[in-house]
């Protein structure tokens, strides 16, 4: 075992559970020839160990009829107590989907799925309204998209050597024509929220369904491109692992499109975004050390350094709340 107290089979497994946590433990199995009962196993160890703290589904909830937005807010005259009060009240909040602390130009992030720029409008005001006086920086921005990337860094592989492999997911940050779901969708859709890896026969249990009816359900949703993926939420710490994000301002547009070809297949990039309001793109790295990310930075100014005004980063040192699923449930 390492340091961190998972070995190399364990990250092989959360490899392949990164972009599929519903894939049977069998077929894990097979990739990884050993036995489904080791599998197994394993997985419900690391969800003892806190290496896996939950299963929850990517929803592209543009689909639905949902904008992506986000603050990114500076702390002023503020207690431990007042920081956890404010960080409470998006947790609670039913439309914010994530939250997590910064070490760097901020101290608080969080993201929204809501159906317009109003409704963003509206909860920035219900905020000021309540912790204001709290509040020396709020940065506002709108996704227009989400690219979600998989991490490479868990099974060994290097850049180039995932052909063949879905590398990247892609989310609208914009709202599109939304898609009619029924109450059953929706109660599909609560349950996978909540744990994205339950068993069908669990999911038809707690939505009143056949079994039958949940599996097409799930095909069709999947087919039209809701539900994207069922992911690990991993704490990193078990990995040896620091989320870092670095902002680029962009000189030349026309590479931005071999950027996230080469992000796609980075061993250590998880996250990019494209927003109005924010950086011209953000990247975030899952890095082994502060010396690991400058040569990560070092790396992409090697190869894209002449389309690049310039760039800042912080540090994600603390997830509060992750569903990736609007407020319907």
């Amino acid at each position: 075992m390492t340091k961190e107290g998972i070995d190399a089979l364990d990250r092989k497994i959360l490899y392949e559970l990164d972009f599929n946590s519903r894939m049977p433990n069998s077929v894990i199995a097979k990739k990884l020839r050993t036995s489904k009962e080791m599998i197994h196993y394993r997985i419900r160890k690391m969800l003892a160990n806190g290496t896996i703290r939950s299963f929850y589904a990517v929803l592209n909830s543009t689909k639905l009829g949902f904008m992506g937005c986000r603050f990114l807010i500076k702390f002023r005259n503020t207690s431990p107590e007042k920081e956890q009060e404010i960080i409470s009240y998006f947790v609670k909040k039913t439309h914010c989907w994530w939250a997590g602390s910064i070490e760097g130009a901020y101290d608080l992030g969080v993201a929204y799925w809501l159906p317009s720029l109003n409704e963003f409008h509206s909860e920035k005001i219900k905020f000021m309204e309540k912790f204001g006086d709290f509040v020396k920086v709020l940065e506002e921005a709108a996704y227009v998209n989400i690219h979600v990337f998989r991490r490479t860094y868990l099974s060994g592989k290097t850049i180039g050597e995932t052909v063949g492999e879905t590398t990247m997911l892609s989310i609208f940050g914009s709202a599109t024509s939304a898609v009619r779901l029924d109450a059953k969708d929706k109660k599909l859709l609560g349950v996978l929220s909540q744990n994205a890896k339950a068993p069908v026969t669990e999911i038809a249990q707690k939505t009143k369904m056949s079994v039958g009816s949940v599996i097409y359900r799930l095909k069709l949703l999947e087919k039209n491109r809701i539900i994207l993926a069922c992911r690990p939420l991993i704490d990193l710490s078990r990995l040896g692992r620091y989320w870092y994000k670095v902002n680029l301002k962009i000189k030349d547009f026309t590479k931005i499109k071999e950027m996230l070809a080469f992000f796609s297949t980075h061993p250590d990039a998880v996250y990019a975004y494209q927003l109005i309001g924010g950086a011209d793109l953000e990247v975030e790295f899952e890095a082994r050390n502060y010396e690991h990310f400058i040569e990560l930075i070092k790396g992409i100014k090697n190869k894209f350094g002449n389309a690049i005004e310039s760039h800042d980063h912080y540090l994600w040192y603390k997830e509060h709340k992750l569903t990736f699923s609007p407020a319907f449930f």
